[in-house]
């Protein structure tokens, strides 16, 4: 990793006013280093126009430990947004293999902006998006945040809606884990397709998920709309997480990756489609937050 002084002069440099134009590839990258969401404008824009000769940098600090155990633990973030918004197939392998290996660094990211990140690569990472939905050894939340992302895509491309939704139904079947399961199928949920809603009130009723986690009834408050706003009616730009922009909403309050990275997914605030901290077994946003 390049020395902390050469970081600092660089991200100097930008604030001088010394442009993109002036700095060369390792100076930017430099920068998102040390400034990670707090990169110019002009330096991240650099970064994407470079793409090819910048893509190895950023797959680098998003995958590798070191960035992760670093003071600016924003900054392998950063990288994958980076590389979602590149978005070709390394990309998406990059950005799959940096969630596998480092999801417990990233705190609430992960439940709640994961899903819009790989969802932003659109119908060409289908593949790898499902195949991280699939992965048996990955940890619940990151297979979810997948099976979640595949939903967000399905609600966008109605062409590729039944096959993700024949991949979750899959995946969901085939998975031993009783809470696992249950928010595979739960994901499937926020699309609130009527042609899916025999097979999730027969999950219900045979007792393929747990009943203490939704009932019929709450099902239908969902296909009522009664229940909280579900993930395809909103969307999010990778952008975003650079605070030069507009809709920048990684500020004070936001508990993803701060400058001590998290060391435990309990550490984390909860994520709006965790299981409720209540204990009912239902979504966090379909439970308490609400009320909150």
């Amino acid at each position: 990793m390049p020395g902390i002084c050469q970081n600092r002069r660089a991200a100097t440099l930008i604030r001088c006013g010394i442009r993109r134009y002036s700095l060369d590839t390792a100076a930017r990258i430099r920068v998102l280093e040390s400034e990670g969401m707090h990169a110019d404008e002009e330096v991240v824009r650099g970064i994407l126009d470079a793409r090819e000769e910048t893509f190895p940098h950023l797959a680098r600090i998003a995958t590798y430990d070191e960035y992760w155990k670093a003071h600016n633990a924003w900054a392998p973030v950063c990288a994958i947004h980076l590389l979602a918004k590149i978005g070709h197939y390394r990309a998406q392998l990059a950005v799959n293999a940096a969630i596998l290996d480092h999801y417990e660094e990233t705190g609430d990211w992960l439940t709640d902006d994961a899903p819009y990140i790989l969802a932003h690569m659109g119908t060409g990472a289908i593949p790898a998006t499902t195949a991280l939905m699939q992965h048996v050894g990955a940890d619940t939340y990151v297979r979810c945040a997948a099976a979640e992302a595949l939903v967000i895509t399905a609600s966008k491309h109605p062409e590729a809606r039944p096959g993700i939704v024949a991949s979750i139904k899959d995946a969901a079947q085939r998975e031993a884990d009783d809470g696992t399961r249950m928010m595979l199928v739960d994901s499937l949920l926020d699309l609130r397709d009527p042609d899916l809603y025999e097979y999730l009130k027969d999950a219900v009723e045979t007792r393929f998920i747990r009943s203490d986690f939704y009932d019929v009834s709450t099902l239908d408050q969902v296909y009522a709309g009664s229940l909280p706003t579900s993930r395809v009616d909103n969307s999010m730009d990778p952008m975003d997480i650079f605070s030069y922009r507009d809709d920048y909403h990684y500020g004070p309050g936001h508990s993803g990756p701060a400058d001590a990275p998290l060391s435990l997914p309990a550490s984390r605030k909860t994520g709006r489609n965790e299981p409720c901290p209540c204990g009912s077994g239902k979504k966090y946003k379909k439970c308490c937050m609400p009320k909150v």
